[in-house]
């Protein structure tokens, strides 16, 4: 038999040492010959039970690692969101410190499926939310749902409306605009809430957080709310009469409460983290603006002017000593 003297190539620490000789009778050639030679010599000496003449100590391939394919979000269906030119918090958020603020929804004529409809305050069975998200033809106790922050829908047994609110066809701001709707389950708060005694002062400054549209006539999709990145301070009302109050969070900020955020909470965040709601969201005025930039202002009911009647419908809602 021919002898095959190596061509090998030790590699040592980037250097490269060759040694040169004849592989079955043939001189060195090139490189695709060197490698086949080399190839041949590691074959043999297997079949010798050796480690192959020549043959080069590399370092193992390091293991494949196949990385963790990212986790499944699934985010649950949620209601659209609203406060124009607000901040959208996270679900995580809403369901931690901003837990009390809830989407109210109705069926339609003829029943075809749910619409937007209002937002509201929700403390234990009860959800407090304006009159005139519930005064439709079509709105009774089995035809309205609230979606908490869980992400879970509440059925509304009964309803009850202000005594003193009037509702016209023609619509329009109305005093006394506040509602209590009474839920088939009751919801544990993460976050403690009151309902203010006092009327707020003219300068106060108070937050409004609700699922209504982000601008006048384009609804936002998604399953969170929005609240205002800017405090909303109590102003002179422009010929909205008492008890009703007004905020702004000035002529150019944009900021305002919007269609489908009726009925949600004018709070503050006092001692302790806890949650001082102040009024209930009626409309936007001014100039007959819907919201946004459009809008000079918009318009609560402050809770202390009906809290002798939310008290004589419910004990659930707590309402601060001082």
């Amino acid at each position: 038999a021919k002898s095959c003297v190596a061509f090998a190539l030790l590699r040592a620490v980037g250097a490269d040492v060759a040694q040169s000789g004849t592989c079955q009778g043939r001189e060195a050639g090139p490189e695709a010959e060197q490698d086949e030679c080399f190839a041949t010599l590691q074959i043999q000496s297997a079949h010798q039970g050796g480690e192959g003449l020549g043959a080069v100590q590399r370092d193992p391939a390091p293991p494949t690692v196949t990385a963790p394919a990212p986790p499944t979000v699934t985010v649950p269906e949620g209601p659209p969101v609203g406060v124009s030119e607000g901040v959208e918090i996270s679900q995580s958020l809403w369901q931690s410190m901003y837990d009390f603020i809830v989407y109210i929804e109705k069926r339609t004529i003829p029943p075809d499926g749910w619409v937007h409809s209002c937002t509201g305050t929700v403390w234990g069975n009860m959800v407090l939310t304006a009159a005139h998200c519930g005064f439709e033809p079509d709105v009774g106790e089995s035809t309205i749902t609230v979606t908490l922050a869980t992400g879970k829908k509440a059925d509304v047994i009964n309803h009850a409306i202000h005594p003193k609110y009037a509702h016209t066809k023609e619509g329009g701001l109305h005093p006394y605009d506040v509602m209590l709707l009474t839920l088939n389950e009751t919801y544990e708060n993460k976050e403690y809430v009151y309902l203010q005694s006092s009327t707020p002062k003219m300068g106060t400054a108070l937050n409004v957080g609700g699922f209504g549209e982000r601008e006048p006539g384009k609804e936002y999709d998604a399953n969170r709310p929005v609240v205002t990145k800017t405090p909303m301070s109590v102003v002179a009302c422009e010929g909205e009469e008492p008890p009703f109050l007004c905020a702004s969070s000035g002529p150019d900020s944009g900021e305002a409460a919007c269609s489908g955020d009726s009925g949600s909470a004018w709070f503050t965040v006092e001692r302790k983290g806890y949650m001082y709601v102040a009024g209930v969201h009626s409309g936007n005025g001014g100039n007959g603006a819907t919201c946004g930039s459009n809008s000079k202002y918009s318009v609560f009911t402050p809770t202390g002017t009906v809290k002798n009647w939310i008290q004589s419908q419910t004990d659930v809602f707590k309402w601060p000593s001082y």
